[in-house]
């Protein structure tokens, strides 16, 4: 039932989805929006692209490193992880965006990453502490993803209603995490 609840929340955010990977890609390709206000600027595109580069490499070392250097499984996981947060952090921001950031369905999130993983690095012919230590990770990546991003998202909300810089607002946020 959780996983058809995500499947249907992935659905209803793909739109959005759509959007923000075009408008990052527009950004990175030099096309300027148009945005004049402070209110409507963000960090740039760029910006977001090498923080989440930056992150996605440290990840990659950590599970490197928690997987004995096994270079598969660590390829496995991170893959899994990157796939999982890009759209459980969409499901997140959803339902911040309906119902508020305490009815956010995090645990659901974390259960159906540590399945889909757990069945990924199981089918891959991986078990053992390997296997368990990959699908932790991936899992408890996945869950602080989902729960920072309704957090910010309900942030960036509440800056909307009282006027504040979206940009401004990321730095900090960025800075928090």
């Amino acid at each position: 039932a959780m996983l058809v609840g995500g499947v249907v929340s992935v659905w209803r955010v793909r739109n959005g989805l759509v959007r923000a990977v075009t408008e990052l890609l527009e950004q990175l390709g030099g096309s300027k929006s148009g945005i004049k206000t402070e209110q409507e600027r963000d960090i740039s595109g760029t910006a977001i692209v090498l923080l989440g580069l930056a992150s996605f490499a440290t990840a990659g070392m950590v599970y490197f490193e928690a997987l004995n250097q096994a270079v598969l499984i660590t390829v496995l996981a991170l893959f899994a992880m990157a796939v999982m947060a890009f759209f459980f952090s969409a499901v997140a921001s959803y339902i911040v965006g309906l119902v508020s950031n305490s009815n956010s369905p995090v645990s659901g999130m974390t259960i159906t990453a540590v399945l889909l993983t757990g069945l990924l690095i199981w089918t891959s012919g991986y078990t053992g502490p390997e296997a368990m230590m990959a699908t932790l990770g991936v899992a408890g990546v996945v869950c602080c993803v989902a729960c920072t991003s309704g957090d910010v998202c309900n942030d960036l909300k509440t800056g909307h209603i009282v006027g504040a810089s979206p940009r401004r607002q990321q730095m900090m946020q960025i800075s928090g995490v």
